[in-house]
């Protein structure tokens, strides 16, 4: 089996199990009253973002969540759930432009909008390239070349899989 086709069942492995652990003992998503997404760049530059998904408390009779975000106030309710959907997963695996772009689309979520989420998410990409071969690292072996022509099949460029693969010994 070549690496390109251990890298989609790993990927859908990864998906279940990050899903299986965001459901309660009753198999409806997990909620609180609020998630904090935070991501930061490499090197001495932070890029912080928060966005907040609030439930209605016991306390009050509404029956709608709000999503308050620093993005754009001009985003359509589209963008705004693709770009809420991204953090999500960001906050579970990594992933890559396209495969965010991908994946969301696989949701349901138009090309467009899925493009907004992935562009307005605040993801280092080389961050998330270097977070891609942690976890592949984690499962196989990889040769350095190996490892890199994997991060570029899900997606990373050649400087943000190289890049992956310095983060992580290589």
């Amino acid at each position: 089996m070549t690496m390109k086709k251990v890298a989609i069942p790993i990927l859908a492995i990864l998906i279940v199990i990050s899903l299986f652990v965001a459901t309660d003992k009753d198999n409806r998503p997990a909620t609180s009253n609020s998630y904090n997404y935070t991501n930061s760049t490499k090197k001495d530059s932070t890029y912080s973002q928060t966005s907040e998904i609030t439930t209605p408390s016991s306390n009050n009779n509404s029956t709608s969540n709000s999503f308050s975000s620093n993005n754009n106030k001009n985003a359509t309710i589209g963008e705004t759930n693709a770009l809420a959907s991204a953090k999500i997963y960001l906050n579970s695996m990594a992933f890559s432009y396209s495969g965010l772009i991908e994946q969301l689309e696989f949701e349901g979520y138009t090309n467009s909008d899925a493009t907004y989420a992935a562009n307005n998410c605040g993801a280092d990409w080389y961050e998330q390239a270097a977070l891609s071969a942690k976890t592949y690292l984690n499962v196989m072996p990889f040769s350095r070349d190996g490892l890199i022509e994997q991060l570029q099949y899900e997606g990373f460029t050649y400087e943000q899989a190289a890049y992956g693969a310095e983060q992580n010994g290589y």
